[in-house]
């Protein structure tokens, strides 16, 4: 497919660490003649590429075999289009977000697939991720947006509340006398308990960041199943604690064997634990 993806309009510049990243996010489809590919007006998820067959507008049969110039059928087509397989047909499905950035004309230094593992792989390796099964983690990075940055630039102000938490995957940063770099994350505390943020971040180089809702961090929060443990971890139990006692007794807290964080609300669970997990406490 690497060959295939290296034919296509917005690729053919890429080089082949490139090229590769974009291949993760990408598909092969084989179809039948007679598969509905989009309705009338429906917006796709993703960008499809014809490489062999041919694909018709079923409102006028306007009709378009592989494009010589590698232009998606979005390009090929206006929205309204009713897209169907008039015969058996091969398509790359390309999932652009993601890749976004590698595509960005004025940034020639994109991030490469070094880079791009090397993010993650801090990332997972990070006291938070620990808490969760990688199945569960593959889900959300799948859901990250891709931010190009410029140093100087204020992704956290002060006093508001963020609605994404950041994760460093190119440059650096910097959170109070905080240095954050490639695989580091901030604005967990401000999004999931929708508090104003208490210090600025601000990056100190160019660079990208991936960006990741908080709906899709609650979600994945709520479908987390607990490690059984022998012996049983020490409990808190955030529902029998006031928020204005919480950073009291945090603080009497010592580290030690396993400590499970339970709370009938996700997002507050998820940010103690969180803040537990930066001290070196092993939370379950």
């Amino acid at each position: 497919m690497l060959d295939q993806i290296k034919t296509l309009q917005p690729f053919r510049k890429l080089d082949s660490a490139a090229v590769a990243a974009v291949a993760r996010h990408a598909s092969w489809l084989r179809l039948p003649a007679g598969r509905l590919l989009r309705r009338p007006g429906q917006a796709l998820t993703r960008e499809l590429y014809l490489v062999a067959g041919t694909v018709a507008d079923e409102r006028d049969q306007r009709m378009h075999a592989r494009d010589a110039d590698g232009r998606s059928l979005s390009d090929l087509f206006d929205a309204a289009a009713a897209l169907t397989t008039v015969t058996a047909a091969d398509l790359i499905a390309v999932d652009l977000p993601p890749v976004q950035m590698l595509l960005t004309a004025d940034r020639p230094q994109a991030p490469t697939v070094a880079a791009i593992e090397d993010w993650m792989h801090a990332l997972l390796r990070g006291p938070v991720m620990r808490w969760f099964s990688p199945g569960a983690w593959a889900q959300v990075l799948r859901r990250g947006q891709m931010r190009a940055v410029s140093a100087g630039e204020r992704v956290v102000r002060t006093g508001e509340v963020c609605d994404t938490v950041y994760v460093v995957a190119r440059g650096t940063a910097v959170a109070a006398d905080v240095q954050l770099g490639p695989g580091d994350f901030f604005g967990e505390e401000s999004t999931l308990s929708q508090q104003p943020a208490r210090c600025d971040v601000t990056m100190t180089q160019d660079g990208a960041l991936v960006c990741f809702a908080r709906g899709d961090l609650l979600a994945l929060a709520a479908n987390y199943e607990p490690p059984r443990l022998s012996p049983p971890p020490r409990r808190i139990d955030l529902d029998g604690i006031a928020p204005a006692q919480e950073s009291s007794l945090l603080a009497t807290l010592t580290p030690g064997p396993a400590l499970a964080v339970r709370c009938s609300d996700p997002a507050r669970r998820l940010t103690v634990a969180t803040r537990l997990m930066r001290q070196g406490f092993h939370v379950v």
